[in-house]
């Protein structure tokens, strides 16, 4: 037994079909000529029932998506990596006029600006080169006590670079697609940096394209440590831009505007990579506002780390 909106539905599509097939022997009761007239009028009950189950085509789509970007099953993730791997240069061809304008743009506000801060960088150059001078000498000093402890040096990484060619976030996701994957010797897990700091990590990898998870992301968690107070905690995303600390102790001596780095615990991501600041609530929470610009991300690195 049919339900009483299925029962209408049939009735609703029955009708719009006999009205096609009346109009249709009309037409040929007048001789056969087919007027432009007759031809839009006979096309309006298709249209009529196109604009009626689209919606409810596409609602079904975006739930099946969404179960499938949700399903960690092995099928699942190769049809993602798939779709990755289909939709990425179409993405990168969409993406380029939008990624022009912007350069475009910013070029312009560059060359305007360019001239007052001329007379400020000079002055910061010469600052620069005499910190230079004490560095060297600092390096020097060293090199001697780390031969005296013995010290054993920190493992050398290399870095893969890589171009963002698409936003793959949704309400559950944060991340982006790269042209970079298994021929470039990604891997999953590996850190992902620009020239602000870190970025995310890779989470899955195709060929030739791979998704990272931002940091900000509600699934990332990454061992942080305090530039000054030295205290150690777990930036947690959120799905926001201002991911918090957690796992502080009670009595913590952290502070705002410290800047927050990767630790290296757990040999995940290289020590020492800038994430940002730190923000402290009215309700004692301590929030990071990264040093990244979500908005002007472009060309990555990816590194190749074995801790």
């Amino acid at each position: 037994m049919y339900s009483v909106p299925v029962l209408l539905l049939k009735q609703e599509i029955r009708a719009q079909c006999k009205l096609k097939y009346l109009d249709f022997y009309m037409v040929l009761g007048s001789g056969g000529k087919v007027s432009s007239s007759s031809i839009i009028h006979i096309s309006k009950p298709a249209r009529a029932l196109i604009k009626r189950f689209s919606l409810i085509i596409l609602i079904i789509i975006s739930v099946a998506g969404l179960f499938i970007s949700q399903d960690e099953s092995v099928a699942s993730k190769k049809m993602r990596i798939a779709i990755l791997e289909t939709t990425a240069p179409f993405i990168d061809v969409v993406a380029k006029p939008f990624s022009w304008a912007f350069s475009a743009n910013e070029s312009l506000r560059s060359y305007f600006f360019v001239h007052d801060k001329n007379e400020s960088l000079q002055q910061e150059n010469k600052k620069l080169r005499n910190q230079l001078i004490s560095l060297s000498q600092t390096k020097t000093e060293n090199v001697k006590l780390r031969g005296l402890l013995n010290y054993i040096s920190k493992p050398e990484y290399s870095f893969i670079s890589a171009k963002v060619v698409g936003d793959a976030s949704n309400p559950f996701l944060r991340s982006i697609i790269i042209n970079a994957g298994e021929k470039d010797n990604i891997k999953k897990g590996q850190a992902v940096v620009n020239e602000s700091g870190l970025v995310g990590r890779i989470i899955e990898v195709g060929g030739k394209n791979s998704r990272v998870l931002l940091f900000t992301d509600i699934n990332s968690k990454i061992p942080v440590i305090s530039s000054n107070s030295r205290e150690r905690s777990i930036l947690s995303g959120n799905n926001s831009n201002f991911p918090r600390l957690k796992y502080l102790a009670k009595d913590t001596r952290i502070a705002e505007g410290e800047i927050v780095v990767t630790s290296g615990d757990g040999e995940l991501f290289p020590p020492g990579i800038q994430i940002g600041v730190i923000e402290k609530t009215d309700d004692n929470i301590y929030k990071i506002q990264p040093f990244v610009r979500w908005h002007r991300l472009e060309h990555l690195s990816i590194i190749n780390y074995a801790g």
